[in-house]
């Protein structure tokens, strides 16, 4: 009890200190954050489903393990990118995806897909709206496992 106490005043003290330094609420309460927390929504998978079937099915297939481009679902997906900040993968999609045309979806879209693409990596919805910040999504780690 006594360590859990004082594992909290830490914790505590901490969100204030980096409150006071002007450090936005968002970021600090997106710390420790990974794939596991519930950081996007069901509404944001099933608005990225449609998505990713028009803009990422020609090339990664309907099934999105791969064709002609890498998987993005599956075990070599997340080999890949585990460990990783959820901002690298995000930014690569948003940069470079999709490849006829990189960059011109919306942030929003951009978001619902890379929402769908983890709930489609068995990581869960909840009740946080992803968003295409960098410095919010910098905060989120990829992991295989709780």
């Amino acid at each position: 009890m006594r360590q859990m106490r004082s594992s909290f005043t830490i914790a505590a003290a901490l969100t204030v200190a980096l409150l006071g330094a002007g450090v936005s609420r968002a970021v600090v309460s997106a710390q420790g954050k990974t794939t596991w927390s519930g950081v996007f929504t069901a509404q944001q998978v099933e608005s990225g489903k449609a998505l990713a079937a028009a803009k990422c099915g020609s090339c990664h297939g309907t099934t999105l393990k791969g064709e002609l481009a890498p998987a993005l679902v599956g075990a070599d997906f997340i080999d890949h990118w585990y460990d990783a900040r959820l901002g690298e993968l995000a930014g690569r999609i948003q940069n470079t995806m999709p490849s006829d045309a990189p960059g011109t979806l919306k942030a929003e879209e951009y978001a619902d897909i890379v929402a769908f693409l983890l709930a489609q990596n068995g990581f869960p919805a909840g009740s946080d709206t992803l968003k295409m910040v960098v410095a919010e999504l910098d905060q989120i780690k990829i992991t295989k496992t709780k």
